[in-house]
């Protein structure tokens, strides 16, 4: 026979659906006086006990003779919400059910993602195009080009010149970072993408309830993160007009680079209607679509924050020396400084130069953070809005919005004393302006995230109480209605 309520195929005679839990006769048994009633009834019509005032559950369990079996199956529909129904079945007959299709598809659209960032992690980099009087050359360079390549390129940089120490280190600095940064992110994502199998393998096996879905998230959470510390290391535009020619120089993420990003966004898209999905009418109560509308407003704009942090961060303009629009980060400011040591006349300005240097590190240092942070909050934001997690957003939000503001500072800093000794050298006009617009509009989009946050933060607090104080009411109504 067929379950009345879900439609399910159960075996004859059975009291109770082993599906969804619900008792086949079209009863339940009153937990006061133990009798039967109408299942749809909200006072029992012999000793008039509010029955809307006990669970479903403790409905099932007050019937003493099918006491286990009844909270067996009410919690069968509880763990396949989490997952478990990936062990459903015995002999490998496993009963048809969209939960669980819904789980395996989640599952398997984590593992997509996690072999897409395993996958494209190796040809993450980026591209230098280069544009003279109307020509145009492009170059691209992956993750393993810092792992040699760049520093020979430097090298043969060097030795055209007879430099200084402090254009050598900051010649070396960019290619140890990409070092750093290609290496950590290829350890993490392999590392977290063998996590990812290990435990979606031991899931489809039924021998684990947690999947391998939050491995697989921080695997292509990774890819991002080094495809956008790379870009923020090289990122500069400098424009040049002097007569008839000019020289344009910017560099932007590898085609490959943005295939595996669009790939990998795609299938987390996926990944996360099915949890959705599987959440069911519960994600769409009034309190749950206000906290997911504010998680993601908030992911939206630290996503457009870090975005901004992978762009040059300083625009110098000149009239007078002919320049227009000459864009940098910091790492190519330090860079730039050398040049003024190497001719000669940095010796006196060595304390300052070296002061310019350690800053520039520390803004880029700051400027990592502030990615890993923005990763960290959008991590949390998306497992939020599927259900897979309720950890606080606010600490990250918070930590992001303070690394963009020191990195905003530093790059400043930065900024106006190299101005300062380009001035003293006399090697920049006097109408010389730099301008910080990004490091700023990314601030005050980080500001904004956070004050989302906060307000999610506040919603969340609230909705908690209203929701303990209504078990508090029903569980003292079921109190005074049993005496």
């Amino acid at each position: 026979m067929n379950c009345q309520y879900c439609g399910k195929e159960i075996a004859d005679g059975a009291v109770f659906c082993k599906y969804c839990g619900k008792r086949t006769d079209g009863l339940k048994t009153c937990p006061v006086c133990k009798k039967d009633v109408d299942f749809d009834s909200m006072f029992c019509s012999f000793c008039g006990a509010n029955l809307a005032s006990f669970s479903a559950v403790s409905e099932v369990a007050a019937s003493a003779d099918v006491k286990e079996s009844a909270v067996h199956n009410q919690a069968a529909p509880a763990a396949a919400t989490a997952g478990a129904t990936a062990a459903a079945g015995v002999g490998g007959k496993t009963a048809f059910s969209l939960t669980r299709v819904l789980n395996i598809a989640a599952v398997a659209c984590s593992a997509l993602v996690a072999l897409f960032a395993l996958i494209f992690i190796f040809f993450a980099g980026y591209k230098s195009i280069a544009e003279l009087s109307g020509q145009k050359v492009t170059s691209t360079s992956d993750i393993f080009y810092f792992f040699g390549k760049a520093y020979k390129d430097r090298a043969e940089i060097i030795k055209l010149s007879q430099p200084s120490n402090y254009y050598k280190a900051a010649t070396f600095l960019p290619c140890i970072f990409g070092t750093v940064i290609s290496a950590a992110s290829l350890i993490s994502v392999c590392a977290l993408v063998v996590l990812s199998t290990v435990y979606n393998v031991r899931y489809a096996m039924g021998k684990s309830k947690k999947s391998g879905e939050a491995f697989a998230i921080a695997a292509f959470a990774v890819f991002v993160f080094c495809s956008a510390a790379l870009l923020a290391m090289v990122n500069s535009t400098a424009e040049y007009s002097s007569g008839y020619q000019s020289q344009t120089i910017y560099y932007e993420l590898s085609s490959a680079t943005v295939a595996g990003i669009v790939l990998g966004c795609v299938f987390t898209f996926i990944w996360l209607c099915c949890k959705i999905a599987v959440c069911g009418k519960q994600f769409f109560q009034t309190a749950n679509i206000v906290k997911c509308c504010l998680a993601l407003a908030g992911t939206v704009f630290t996503v457009v924050a870090i975005s901004l942090l992978t762009l040059p961060a300083i625009t110098i303009d000149s009239s007078e020396a002919g320049i227009t629009d000459v864009k940098c980060g910091v790492l190519q400011l330090l860079n730039s400084l050398g040049l003024f040591s190497f001719k000669g006349v940095g010796n006196e300005l060595a304390a300052k130069t070296w002061i310019v240097f350690g800053l520039g590190i520390f803004a880029f240092f700051a400027t990592i953070a502030a990615i890993i942070s923005g990763g960290e909050f959008i991590i949390k934001a998306i497992n939020n809005i599927s259900g897979n997690g309720k950890k606080s957003l606010l600490g990250a939000s918070i930590r992001t919005a303070v690394f963009v503001l020191v990195a905003m500072v530093f790059v400043i800093v930065c900024g106006e004393m190299f101005l300062d000794i380009a001035w003293e050298i006399g090697d920049s006009q006097n109408d010389s302006v730099l301008y910080y617009g990004v490091p700023i509009a990314a601030f005050v989009l980080s500001v904004v995230a956070m004050a989302i946050t906060i307000a999610f933060k506040i919603y969340s607090d609230k909705s908690a109480v209203r929701t303990a104080a209504a078990e508090a009411s029903i569980a003292e109504g079921a109190e005074n209605t049993q005496l």
